[in-house]
């Protein structure tokens, strides 16, 4: 019987601040509130770094093992009077750079409205950041039936507990001008949040790239303290039949750190969100 074993350990530097001090950190957040109210134009600097070990033995295959960078972002966001904005970017291993997110946002009477290259609102997995995701990268699942960036419009509005958003865009996984030419996608979802610890999605998009064909995902999940609970179904018409896959994430938060409350926050963020349990359903 063939053997693999695999070893990854995946951390995550995100752009946050560490602070001893809570009475200056207050000026400091004051001080900022002060000049965003007084200036029409804001910009804030973020980002993050990943930084990876590996190792891989067995099956047949040569051992592999070794430190890798898999990805390295920064992010621009801020404000235009009464506009928002956000520019991301992204080296990945080999050193190419790309355009991840470009897009400016704004709300009027109660409904938002975007327009740029952004995440079009399908999957919830793809929807949430990867500092945030239960696993160290998404599932086989995600990058198959999800939507990842295109460019489009978008529009969103509350209804109370319910958010419904609809964009029409240049198709699925259409970023920095990829996919054919003439497609085009109308999705749109509906986000319940039945309770403080129950949340349920749902998503449906018609696309037409290289051939027409609809996708829709259900998803619901839960959150008992530092106990977080994920599963969703997502499914494809295509022409030459149904394709299908189903998720369940569970994870658990880890805070190390207690002495002040702006070391927990930071190391919750640096650290508690990658000790979960993975487990694709096909």
């Amino acid at each position: 019987m063939k053997f693999i074993s695999a070893i990854i350990a995946s951390c995550v530097f995100s752009g946050v601040a560490v602070g001893q001090d809570m009475d200056a950190l207050d000026r400091v957040q004051i001080d900022a509130a002060t000049r965003k109210w007084q200036t029409p134009v804001t910009v804030d600097v973020g980002g993050y770094v990943q930084t990876r070990y590996t190792f891989s033995s067995g099956g047949g295959t040569d051992k592999s093992y070794g430190f890798t960078v898999p990805r390295a972002r920064i992010i621009l966001s801020g404000s235009v009077y009464n506009w928002d904005y956000k520019v991301s970017g992204q080296w990945s291993e080999g050193g190419d750079f790309n355009l991840k997110d470009a897009y400016a946002s704004t709300t009027f009477e109660g409904v938002g409205f975007k327009l740029g290259q952004f995440k079009t609102p399908f999957m919830k997995e793809v929807l949430t950041s990867r500092v945030d995701i239960l696993g160290i990268e998404r599932s086989i699942i995600s990058n198959n039936f999800g939507q990842g960036r295109s460019q489009g419009v978008q529009f969103s509005h509350d209804f109370g507990p319910v958010t419904g958003k609809f964009a029409y865009s240049d198709g699925f996984y259409s970023a920095n001008g990829k996919g054919p030419d003439n497609s085009y996608a109308a999705t749109g979802r509906l986000d319940w949040k039945a309770t403080d610890w129950l949340n349920v999605g749902a998503a449906l998009s018609h696309n037409e790239d290289v051939e027409r064909y609809w996708t829709w995902t259900a998803d619901a999940g839960v959150v008992f303290g530092d106990l977080t609970i994920d599963a969703a179904y997502v499914s494809a018409e295509y022409e030459a039949g149904t394709e299908w896959g189903t998720t369940a994430q569970v994870g658990y938060r880890l805070s190390l750190m207690n002495s002040s409350p702006m070391q927990s926050i930071s190391m919750e963020n640096l650290l508690a969100k990658r000790i979960s349990v993975f487990l694709p359903l096909v």
